[in-house]
């Protein structure tokens, strides 16, 4: 049974002018949008939709014709104006971000469409800042279509689809059916155990490109199935996505598969005698449909460029939206609209050679600023509160390379753990980085003890069922890192010692009875022996992007970005603070002090401590001279704690 030909349809246009306006909104002002970013899923059911479409107009002969045509097309379509986009960006970000390695790594990889894959790699929190200042973090959707391009047309092919017969579409949907089922699963499964594979890896989001082949293929049968949604008021549907776009970030994943399920539902009910169709299809709306590519591109391109020099206001969005619209209408007209560069692709064999040198061009290209040059196109001031923290490692210890450590080994705990001091009293610092933090605080606070410390990125004093594959998979051995602390301080710790153990609270992970119960046992132990314990909080900057806290000259409004209320930070883990102080009542050595708010001034807390110290060294670790800063609230927690009166009671 043949399919009846379609056309070129302006509300699919309509529809993904629809989808790229949600975005951009969600990236100027999350608050405003919180779910916008959604319209990527909505541009993914598009693309199941368009790329059907296509494949089923052509007519090769032969399985290499096809394959190579299908490339060809796919290269032509994408690759210029990612290219240029690419090149462009990776200039500007060099002479305004002095962190820029990590950005322009994404952009290379997003050339062969893998930045999915770098980010995933970096275990990116799809929503976290460093999202946000990445100039190429959204390129990753790029890597997911590309990535199901290398898959769809073999499945297309031998499904016999192509030649639109019964058999060939029972094929295709049987075999589609179950690689969406298995995705649907894959991405259920990895938003609870890994949330970067479920929104960064094509087989987590093959569903949804999928879900547009199939209605597509509704649409063309015209079955009772397809005829029966399409008189659904189109106008209902859209009304529903609208609220699910209004809907919280923590519903992301119904706010998820009921987006791509409304979005394949309106693309079959996008009647001509609708409302929302004479909308889609209005001559300004179908344009932003397409050149929705280029806006997508450049859209993220300018306001990370802005959230690295003059910010993001009300004043200035006008400002932004022109700019964007210039480089997109630019970039649609001139790079992208096949008509306009059909010059650079004339032949197969030129089309080869000359994604070759231009791939070879960009590669060399990222590669020089990534490794010398950037340095010197960088405009801002060449000082670095993280390199300044870092000069100071060997001098405090912290983060040295021998008592902070990437993995743990038994002579790590000989070499940081000895002591030929025998007489001092000793402290012992345990936990992940954000313990070693600590360091200057608690060497100012306790000048007659000495301080041993072993700590390592990552990995806390954790019980082990807390231990995820990451930290356990050898790189770190932190199973073995926490059965050693125990066993090495229970047996060597003495009367008069104390215990420090810090850690990240990873957004509030280690909230719970299994964490606090697994700290509360190691203080058990050394309860006999008179040792105290103290569990210290986690730091976490007061503001999501404290990198651009420092002064430029191209910078002249930081305020919104770099303070909040004492309250919030407070807040941000009162759970804990809850727990803790739950366990510490029931036990006598076992004591807890808070110090993230110890910072602040007044009621603000911003980059800045009271003697006007630099704090944050990046998302959550801070200074030398701001961990001096905290002794007096160190000490204030202790007293309040009645720990000095248990120390005391020892020296009788």
């Amino acid at each position: 049974m043949r399919f009846i030909a379609q056309g070129y349809r302006a509300e699919i246009d309509g529809f993904r002018a629809f989808a790229v306006i949600a975005v951009i909104i969600n990236h100027f002002n999350k608050d405003f949008l919180p779910s916008g970013y959604l319209g990527v899923d909505i541009f993914f059911v598009i693309s199941g939709y368009v790329i059907t479409s296509s494949l089923i107009e052509k007519n090769n002969k032969n399985f290499f014709e096809f394959i190579i045509a299908f490339y060809k097309r796919r290269i032509r379509r994408l690759f210029p104006a990612l290219f240029v986009f690419v090149c462009f960006i990776s200039l500007i970000t060099c002479l305004f971000n002095p962190y820029s390695g990590s950005s322009l790594r994404t952009g290379f990889v997003s050339l062969f469409g893998l930045s999915n894959f770098y980010l995933f790699k970096l275990s990116t929190n799809y929503f976290s800042d460093a999202i946000e200042l990445n100039s190429f973090s959204h390129t990753w959707s790029l890597g997911v279509e590309v990535q199901f391009y290398l898959l769809f047309p073999f499945i297309f092919w031998f499904s016999g689809l192509r030649d639109q017969t019964k058999k060939g579409y029972k094929n295709f949907f049987i075999t589609t059916l179950f690689l969406s089922s298995l995705s649907l699963f894959l991405y259920l499964y990895f938003y609870e155990t890994n949330q970067s594979a479920s929104y960064f890896l094509m087989p987590s989001r093959f569903w949804e490109i999928s879900i547009g082949c199939f209605v597509f293929l509704l649409y063309r049968k015209r079955t009772f199935f397809s005829q029966l949604l399409g008189k659904i008021s189109p106008f209902l549907i859209l009304i529903l996505m609208a609220g699910i776009l209004n809907l919280p970030r923590s519903a992301s994943v119904i706010a998820t598969i009921s987006i791509t399920f409304l979005s394949s539902i309106l693309i079959l009910c996008l009647r001509k005698d609708t409302s929302i169709y004479y909308l889609f299809t209005n001559k300004f709306v179908v344009y932003i449909g397409l050149i929705s590519y280029s806006l997508y591109l450049w859209h993220w391109g300018v306001l990370v460029i802005s959230r690295w020099t003059i910010g993001i206001y009300w004043w200035s969005i006008p400002f932004q939206i022109l700019i964007i619209l210039f480089f997109s209408i630019i970039s649609y007209n001139y790079i992208e609209n096949p008509q306009k560069i059909k010059i650079w692709f004339i032949s197969r064999g030129r089309l080869c050679f000359g994604g070759s040198i231009l791939l070879v061009i960009t590669s060399s290209f990222l590669s020089l600023f990534s490794r010398s040059v950037q340095e010197y196109l960088f405009l801002g001031n060449d000082s670095d509160p993280v390199n300044t923290f870092l000069l100071d490692k060997y001098e405090l210890g912290i983060f040295s390379y021998k008592c902070h450590l990437n993995k743990f080994s038994l002579k790590s705990l000989e070499d940081c753990f000895y002591n030929k001091q025998s007489e001092s009293k000793q402290i012992y610092l345990i936990g992940d980085s954000h313990a070693a933090n600590y360091f200057p605080t608690i060497k100012e606070l306790f000048p007659t003890y000495h301080l041993n410390h072993l700590t390592i990125g990552g990995c806390a004093y954790l019980p082990s069922k807390q231990i995820t594959n990451r930290l356990s998979n050898g790189k770190d051995n932190c199973k073995l890192y926490v059965n050693s602390m125990r066993d090495y301080i229970t047996n060597n710790a003495r009367e008069g010692d104390i215990v420090f153990i810090g850690q990240s609270l990873r957004g509030g992970l280690r909230t719970n009875n299994l964490y606090f119960d697994h700290i509360n046992d190691l203080a058990l132990s050394l309860k006999s022996i008179f040792v105290p314990v103290v569990l210290l909080d986690g730091t976490s900057a007061p503001i999501g992007l404290q990198k651009l806290c420092t002064k430029e000259f191209y910078r002249p409004f930081i305020s919104e970005y770099c303070q909040t209320s004492r309250k919030e930070v407070i807040n941000r883990f009162a759970n804990f603070d809850k727990l803790a102080y739950e366990y510490t009542a029931k036990n006598e050595n076992l004591f807890y002090a808070p110090l993230r708010d110890g910072l602040c001034i007044n009621d603000l807390c911003s980059n800045f401590t009271q003697n006007g110290n630099m704090i944050w060294t990046d998302f959550g670790h801070i200074t030398k001279n701001s961990a001096k800063d905290l002794v007096p609230l160190l000490r204030k927690r202790l007293v309040n704690s009645n720990f000095y009166n248990y120390i005391e009671k020892l020296d009788y």
